[in-house]
């Protein structure tokens, strides 16, 4: 089916979007499938639990929009993301994760990604994401924007006022647990996350403060007064 009669978006006819969902936990793949299956406008073509699956859906159907989480079992969401344009460069991909770091998403919009979205995002709302980037647009999660936009107002500022780089809350309340000792499966437990995300949010400090290890978080961290 190429179209369906619908009126209130681009007039009586709306296009069929194919879609196709990559993430390795059923639940969220229940849950996105559920969202979107209720979706004028919406066909989902495939669901898929990690990369190496994805790459050979593709070879018998090539979504329009592709809803890809950026932790999967055998690669970075990055990685899958720049194979996935190199052999079918007319995908969107959306980025939708637990991920909130601005390096993270710098990265994948620099690959070529048109969108990026958090997992509590409204249906609502990730269909407006789906749409926009179908028509060639750009979608950011309001959250992300917004750090987005601190990161360029305050980044200089904050660097050359105490030397301290521009994190966010949550990564905040991670160096604190850090420098507090903790390991990452501590911080997962205190802050009910999971650690692979603790773990992410760990490599953007590291990142940010333009260090190698922990070890050299904690001392940078500590001689800019942070406790």
């Amino acid at each position: 089916m190429n179209t369906v009669n619908f009126s209130g978006w681009g007039g009586n006819v709306m296009i069929m979007i194919k879609v196709a969902i990559v993430d390795d936990h059923e639940m969220v793949l229940t849950g996105l499938q559920h969202m979107l299956s209720a979706q004028k406008g919406i066909k989902l073509c495939g669901l898929y639990i990690n990369g190496i699956s994805l790459l050979e859906g593709l070879k018998q159907v090539v979504p329009d929009v592709l809803l890809l989480d950026l932790q999967l079992p055998d690669m970075q969401g990055e990685e899958l993301a720049a194979q996935v344009l190199d052999r079918c460069p007319s995908i969107r991909i959306l980025i939708v994760t637990s991920i909130d770091a601005i390096p993270r998403v710098k990265k994948t919009m620099q690959i070529g990604c048109r969108g990026y979205s958090l997992k509590n995002i409204s249906p609502e709302s990730l269909t407006h994401a789906i749409r926009t980037i179908y028509e060639g647009g750009e979608y950011l999660d309001p959250l992300i924007r917004e750090e987005l936009l601190k990161e360029t107002l305050y980044q200089n500022r904050s660097r050359s006022a105490a030397g301290t780089p521009n994190i966010t809350r949550r990564e905040m309340e991670i160096l604190k647990l850090l420098l507090q000792g903790n390991s990452s499966k501590d911080i997962a437990g205190k802050l009910f996350l999971s650690t692979r995300t603790v773990d992410n949010h760990r490599k953007s400090l590291l990142y940010k403060f333009n260090v190698k290890n922990s070890n050299g978080l904690v001392k940078a961290a500590m001689d800019m007064g942070i406790s």
